[in-house]
């Protein structure tokens, strides 16, 4: 059984890797929380572009508002290209019973996003 060290030892491994950890190291807090997520090259583009600032999502990783979205492309073939984005979440729409779910299928959410906050193209 892993340590907790060893666990976090590994995270940072793996965030190292996907670019997401030399963002913003300056100004990160530890209260910060952070969602490393794949992105499909086209739509991947879209939100490099500006042209999609909004996410729809499955809600399974207790996004909030304020959270940090680090997203990372994916190739056709499913491969993690190297680039990555950053946004902060300023906006979170899911569906309950009390919004009559806006359409939005039950477990998913739509997240709105920042201005890009830093990108890393390798």
């Amino acid at each position: 059984m892993d340590t907790l060290l060893t666990q976090l030892e590994r995270r940072f491994i793996y965030l190292r890797y996907t670019g997401a950890c030399n963002v913003m190291t300056d100004n990160k807090k530890e209260t910060d929380v952070w969602h490393v997520v794949k992105t499909k090259y086209e739509f991947f583009n879209a939100v490099i572009s500006g042209d999609k600032r909004f996410e729809i999502r499955k809600d399974d990783r207790d996004y909030r508002v304020g959270d940090f979205l680090s997203q990372n492309e994916l190739s056709c073939d499913g491969l993690i290209t190297g680039r990555s984005v950053v946004h902060q979440i300023i906006y979170k729409l899911e569906a309950t019973a009390e919004t009559n779910s806006y359409g939005l299928l039950s477990g998913f959410c739509i997240l709105g996003l920042s201005d890009e906050i830093t990108r890393n193209f390798k």
